[in-house]
């Protein structure tokens, strides 16, 4: 099954996962309900239980870490191809990271994981999206879940136009757009695709140098309404949060 929607978000989501959201800071401001919603998909699939939790082009391991001391009878693996440092990691006993490929977990068990992380990743595997399924699927257990935070979606021509120049400006690699169909191929072998869209107005919210999230709630909140009244205008948000669950 596959959804699509723009997320309610309120201020109690926000307070649930406070600390978690410290990681997020140097995101713009605008961004606040999509990662607010996200954290909030992570905590409700960790809460309460004992699970094993891989996080892949874990970078800093800031998210990883922050998981790490809020659920710490579960364990946390983070997985890069660059060695990064990571000082705080060894004060924290359930979180290990490791270089590595995201998308070749060979010496990781099958059916072994609860949950996969990836934060502003995915997009960076769209050239082998069949691949990364098919070993995501392996490593996760039955009913586990793997969700990318912070994505961009690039059926807005202005949205896409407006990353192009920013790609070529700042010679970024790597950068590419993903769509629904693309979302949709990736999770065929999934039983159930939840994407949540967001940015619609708020994308050129970006430039607003206000740092209150309840701003931006409200400006979610008009998202919703748009997309209640012209439902095509979905596909058009700038940014999405995706979780398959298997």
């Amino acid at each position: 099954m596959f959804f699509a929607s723009i997320p309610t978000v309120t201020k109690e989501m926000a307070e649930n996962v406070e600390e978690l959201l410290t990681t997020a800071g140097h995101y713009p401001a605008s961004d606040a309900p999509l990662f607010i919603y996200s954290y909030n998909l992570l905590t409700e699939a960790l809460e309460n239980k004992e699970a094993h939790v891989l996080e892949v082009c874990s970078g800093y391991g800031q998210l990883l870490m922050a998981l790490a001391r809020r659920f710490p009878k579960s364990d946390f693996l983070g997985i890069d191809q660059n060695d990064l440092p990571r000082p705080e990691a060894a004060k924290i006993a359930n979180v290990k990271f490791q270089c590595g490929d995201a998308i070749d977990l060979k010496g990781l068990p099958d059916s072994y994981f609860d949950l996969i992380v990836g934060q502003a990743t995915l997009h960076h595997l769209s050239n082998n999206l069949g691949v990364a399924s098919r070993e995501y699927l392996r490593v996760l257990k039955p009913g586990g879940k793997c969700i990318f935070i912070y994505e961009p979606l690039g059926h807005s021509w202005l949205v896409a136009a407006v990353r192009a120049i920013r790609t070529s400006l700042h010679e970024m690699v790597d950068e590419s757009n993903l769509f629904m169909s693309a979302l949709k191929s990736f999770g065929e072998d999934f039983s159930e695709t939840q994407v949540g869209c967001f940015n619609l107005i708020g994308y050129f919210a970006k430039v607003i140098k206000i740092r209150r999230p309840g701003f931006f709630l409200r400006l979610n909140a008009c998202d919703q309404c748009l997309v209640g009244w012209f439902p095509f205008l979905l596909k058009h948000c700038a940014n999405f949060t995706v979780c398959y669950t298997k």
